[in-house]
């Protein structure tokens, strides 16, 4: 592709990015605007599902194109229904790193180590020398406090030489990961994107984390990047919710149990917390009593094997019923965005 036609795609993204943040919110306008701008970016979504999902199967990488469409909308909305002045720097950008993150959100949703890895970096960052905030293009970062906002990321090349001249400090904890943050921060002189210090924190403490498609950092242990956010504008989420209950109830179920955040971590609570429903209607969508469900609440996300032995069946029966409600949800949400 010529650097003409670059300039001219990237020029009628933007411009239908324009159109939509300025249409009224409810008008035909909008609803014509966000089409025209779902019709170019699905090229991109598509072109970098080809790359980072090409060992998928055309079902899954149809799966993947579906969940980036729906996280799109619901930024676009989460931007719109805000008004304060803050939008996407770079609406492109954003959309590659969107379809990157639903494909490394499966990784490691089935690699339940680099879930473990990543947990051990999350609790590590809340120490008061660190900060976490988003890039311009979206992608999650973090670094001491200080560099709070800066976007200059520390480049893939550093990173494998940091990762392989790090001493281990002791076992996996967060205080030992702590160390090993700050060291990594020291050496490289900015922000460091977090599945960056997850691949760094995985080659310190020897952890060996499996993906279909390795990073520069992978080189030193076999790994894939990942950066993903929870960006759910509340209207939205009320949608995603209404068409949960609508499911069948082991679908329901499959899915609520297993649901997770940007973090890999149960999101059940931003129901609640978000007056979408109540803890009560969280339990009774689960098939479960409250009592029931506090007592799981600590577990959750439940993985796939602890449902299927609490309900008598296969691993992959779990999987199929929640596969089969995402399809479903993509379906329903997909074709109301588009009305």
């Amino acid at each position: 592709m010529s650097i003409e036609a670059t300039e001219d795609r990237q020029m009628t993204i933007e411009t239908a990015l324009e159109r939509y943040l300025d249409s009224r919110i409810g008008s035909y306008c909008e609803e014509q605007a966000l089409r025209q701008l779902l019709a170019a970016a699905r090229p991109m979504i598509t072109a970098s599902l080809r790359v980072r999902a090409r060992r998928f199967d055309a079902d899954d990488r149809e799966e993947f194109e579906n969940e980036t469409m729906l996280r799109l909308i619901q930024r676009l909305r989460d931007v719109k229904g805000r008004q304060d002045g803050r939008g996407i720097a770079n609406f492109s950008s954003y959309v590659a790193i969107t379809a990157n993150n639903v494909v490394f959100s499966h990784l490691r949703r089935a690699h339940p180590e680099r879930r473990r890895v990543r947990r051990a970096v999350s609790e590590a960052l809340r120490s008061s020398m660190f900060a976490r905030w988003e890039t311009g293009s979206g992608e999650s970062v973090a670094g001491f406090r200080v560099w709070l906002g800066n976007d200059h990321v520390a480049p893939w090349e550093a990173l494998v030489e940091i990762a392989g001249s790090i001493p281990a400090p002791g076992s996996l904890t967060p205080r030992n990961v702590e160390i090993v943050l700050e060291q990594t921060f020291r050496r490289s002189r900015r922000p460091v994107a977090i599945e960056r210090l997850v691949e760094i924190v995985a080659v310190v403490f020897g952890r060996s984390l499996t993906s279909p498609e390795p990073g520069p950092v992978a080189s030193v242990a076999d790994t894939a990047p990942s950066a993903e956010q929870r960006l759910i504008e509340r209207s939205a989420l009320a949608a995603v919710w209404s068409e949960i209950e609508r499911l069948p109830p082991r679908q329901r179920a499959a899915l609520l149990l297993n649901l997770r955040d940007g973090e890999g971590s149960a999101c059940l609570s931003l129901l609640v917390e978000r007056g979408i429903t109540s803890l009560a209607g969280v339990a009774a969508a689960a098939g479960l009593s409250a009592p029931q469900l506090r007592e799981l609440w600590d577990q959750l996300p439940l993985d796939d094997l602890t449902i299927a032995g609490s309900w008598g069946m296969t691993r992959q029966s779990v999987i199929n019923l929640r596969k089969s409600a995402r399809e479903r949800l993509n379906r329903r949400l997909r074709r109301d965005a588009v009305r």
